[in-house]
């Protein structure tokens, strides 16, 4: 993988600073267009945080998008860029794991930044069994990468269709439809 040293790969330090000031000993873990190395210059940083239970956000440094069943979606800036931040305490991340783990793929894939206590090398293959035990929910995870990615480098046209890099045409499925998608198939496949 080309690992060019863009702002946004350059800003990891400053951005792994800073979510070690919520929990000094959580894991981060970098996805999305950085880890695979297809940022722009207007690309967000993209990263999963797992911290202890007694963690505390500040939120003068990171806006609470939302939060589901124990994980929670979270916004800043570091030096101009977005950074968005899909954050987890453990009991959180147990919860999701037991629960709806066909969410984690990207968890399950994740570049590890820190991981002092070993939460990432501890939930990782837990993560990663779920998706080798069900490779429909992994493949279709992967289509949906491989489609963002092409939305990201080449655009939708009006009717939310891309061109794959085989050159065929596809409707996009946003981050709501997918997310049904893959509960429709999580409730098919054998537990």
């Amino acid at each position: 993988m080309n690992r060019n040293k863009t702002r946004q790969r350059e800003l990891l330090p400053a951005v792994t600073a800073r979510l070690r000031e919520i929990d000094p000993a959580c894991s981060i873990l970098v996805i999305g267009s950085i880890q695979h190395a297809y940022e722009r210059p207007g690309s967000d940083i993209d990263v999963i945080v797992i911290a202890h239970d007694d963690a505390q956000i500040d939120p003068a440094q990171w806006e609470i998008k939302s939060d589901n069943r124990g994980i929670k979606s979270l916004a800043g800036t570091v030096a101009g860029v977005h950074v968005g931040v899909f954050f987890a305490t453990v009991s959180g991340m147990e919860r999701w794991l037991r629960e709806t783990p066909y969410h984690l793929y990207p968890f399950s894939r994740g570049e590890v930044l820190q991981d002092p206590d070993g939460l990432a090398e501890r939930y990782q293959p837990v993560a990663r069994e779920y998706f080798a035990a069900h490779p429909a929910i992994a493949e279709a995870w992967e289509d949906q990468l491989k489609a963002h990615k092409q939305v990201k480098l080449t655009g939708r046209d009006k009717d939310g269709c891309f061109r794959t890099e085989e050159g065929e045409v596809r409707k996009y499925r946003t981050l709501d439809e997918f997310a049904e998608h893959i509960l429709e198939m999580a409730k098919g496949e054998p537990a």
